[in-house]
Parts: C-alpha cells; structure tokens; sequence
C-alpha cells in the first residue's frame, strides 16, 4: 500500500505516489534553483512543466489512476537534469558545435504546427518549411502560384490554418522540427524567442507588415469562428445523445415492467407489460431471466449512447468504456436469450394424432 497525492501540473491535476512526488518535486526546485528567477527563466520552468504533463497524461488509464516513481524517472531521462546543460554547456567550448551537445533523451517525431513566429500571414508556409526543413519561401512561391491555378490557395490556405495547430509551448516548438525535447533545447528554444522579441520591439512597422495583420486577424476570427460553430455543434450532438438514451431507458423500462405501456393483452382490452405478458405463458423463473437478459441487451448500447453524449458535454479523459468487455456481455446476453427462446419454443411444441374410423357398407 502506498500514499498518493495530488498535484496539478500546467493545469492538469495528478494523482502520483508519494515517492515518485517527492522525486518530481526535488526535479522542479533543482530546475528553478539553476535556472533562477528572471521572467525568462520562469518561462522556460513553464514549457518544462508543461512537457512534463504532456509526458505523464499517457501513463494514466482506467488500471493505472497514479503516477509511479518508474514514471517519472522514465520522464527525466527523456528530459536531462540540469547537469546536462552544464555539461554541454562546457562541452560546447571545448569541441565543434555538432559534437558538443550529449544525447540526452528520445529523439522527437516532427509533427505539423504552423510558426506562428516566422509567419507572414497564418504560419503555415513556415510550418510547412520546418516540418520538411525546406526554406518556407519555397511553400509560398506554391501557394502564390495556385492562386492562379483556379484560386485553390484561397481555399487549401485557410483549412491548414483552422486545421493545423500553431507551435505555441517550446517543446511544440522543438517537436516541429524534429529535434530533442529535453532541458538544454527548451532552454534554447525560449532565450531565442526573448532575443527574437527584443530585436522586433525596436523594428519599424512595415506596410507589409500591416498588411499581413490585417488578413491574419482576418483569418484568425474566422477560424475561432468556426472553432464555435464546432463546439456549439458538438453540445448540441451531446445533449441530443443524451435525451435520446433517456427517452430510450424510459420506453425500455416501461415495456418491459409497467401496464398499459406496450403489448396488447391476449385476453382482456387493456396494454400489459412484457413482464406480464411472460409470466403468463412461461414459468416465472425462467420469465424474469429472459426478461433480465433482454434489458442488458437493450441497455448496453443506450449506455453507449449516453457515453457518448456525456464526453461531447464533458470532454472527459481518463474515464474510458472497454468497448470489447461491453460486445463480451453483449454476445452473451444474446447467445443466452436465444438459448432460452428456443428451449421454450420446444415446450409449446405438440403432436396431435386423429384417427378415423369409417364403416362400409357392402354393396
């Protein structure tokens, strides 16, 4: 048995053991104590921990709810300790540039931003150019030239901008370009984007500059736009989700349990229930188990719509329906009441003998 508790990690809450805390926590001072207390330190901490989460979400699911110690020295590792970037710090004065910086965590899969930071208009010409590590004036000379081509860009242009992320964090940033997400390039990566707004506070504004603010805000209100429209769409599939599985259950319930609901009775002028309506005709016993299997049969897929529905609403992340265990009960219930139908049918089964007798008279 061990303790757990709880912290929250760039707005994301944790549960982690005792141990595996005290191990992160003594990680983070260590950070601030070598990075110290600039506004510029304090946002690489930031990015850091923010890594930090997006390492961590993946080791929780429905079996594993805390973060273990083997979790986070996992994520250490992939990161690097502050000693790495002293150590290749002094390693960088002592040899080439392309020798000086030790491996010291998992190589990152590039992955698709726009950089918003290179950008002329939305980012994606210089997202497109770091992701394939090609100059970005090649993807805009392309997208210059199929505006001529039938107007494509007007329309290929804004879908890459609403669909692809911009690169905001600085292992986002890294992963971009493909390159190490560990202390010594995040480090890099947020003192380049403080040098970089230092030398832009003091750059006159250009025509050319407003202008690609004007079609970026333009761009940029049409795609919260949309992104609205999108969330309004999916509350309202949630809602519509959810109500139908209530209507569902209560129609469910009513047939199967309650009179004047569903089944028209054989010998009298009022509704009865399905309950009823089997006792009647089959032994109790045997009655309430069909009856029992038929409700998880019907159930099952109004608790899937109501899953559904409630993750639309809620957006929840770490409560996950085993759909294979659900298909499990699923198949057995069927199977079972299927088994149940036909042992029953042979009940009713009967066999009638007539037998004639006819005289004849001689002639």
């Amino acid at each position: 048995m061990k303790k757990t508790v709880i912290i929250n990690i760039s707005g994301i809450v944790f549960h982690i053991d005792e141990d595996a805390y005290e191990k992160l926590k003594g990680y983070l001072e260590s950070l601030n104590h070598y990075f110290g207390n600039s506004s510029e330190s304090r946002e690489i901490v930031t990015d850091i921990e923010a890594r930090i989460a997006e390492l961590l979400q993946p080791k929780i699911n429905d079996i594993k709810q805390s973060v273990t110690i083997d979790d986070v020295e996992e994520i250490l590792s992939i990161l690097g300790t502050p000693e790495d970037i002293a150590a290749s710090d002094s390693a960088s004065y002592e040899s080439e540039p392309a020798e000086s910086a030790p491996y010291t965590g998992k190589r990152s899969s590039r992955r698709l931003y726009r950089d918003v930071e290179n950008s002329v208009i939305g980012g994606v010409s210089s997202g497109l150019g770091a992701y394939f590590d090609i100059d970005p004036v090649f993807f805009r000379i392309i997208f210059i030239a199929l505006i001529f081509a039938g107007g494509v860009s007007f329309i290929i242009y804004p879908i890459l901008w609403i669909v692809v992320p911009a690169a905001r964090t600085s292992a986002q940033k890294l992963e971009m370009r493909g390159k190490d997400i560990n202390l010594s390039n995040i480090e890099k990566t947020v003192r380049e984007e403080f040098t970089h707004i230092r030398s832009n506070m003091n750059k006159p504004d250009s025509a050319w500059n407003r202008t690609g603010d004007f079609f970026r805000e333009i761009l940029n209100f049409l795609g919260v736009l949309i992104r609205g429209v999108v969330h309004v769409l999916r509350y309202i599939l949630g809602i519509m989700l959810v109500l139908l599985a209530v209507f569902f259950s209560v129609a469910i319930i009513g047939a199967l349990y309650f009179k004047n609901f569903a089944i028209h009775g054989e010998f009298n002028d009022y509704f009865t229930s399905v309950q009823d309506f089997l006792h009647s005709i089959i032994s109790p016993i045997t009655a309430d188990t069909m009856l029992f299997l038929l409700f998880i049969i019907l159930v099952l897929p109004i608790a899937g719509l109501i899953y559904l529905g409630l993750k639309l609403l809620i957006r929840f992340r770490h409560v996950k329906m085993d759909s294979s265990r659900v298909v499990r009960h699923m198949d057995f219930s069927i199977f079972a009441f299927t088994m149940l139908v036909f042992s029953e049918a042979d009940n009713f089964s009967a066999q009638n003998n007539t037998k004639e007798i006819v005289t004849l008279s001689p002639s």
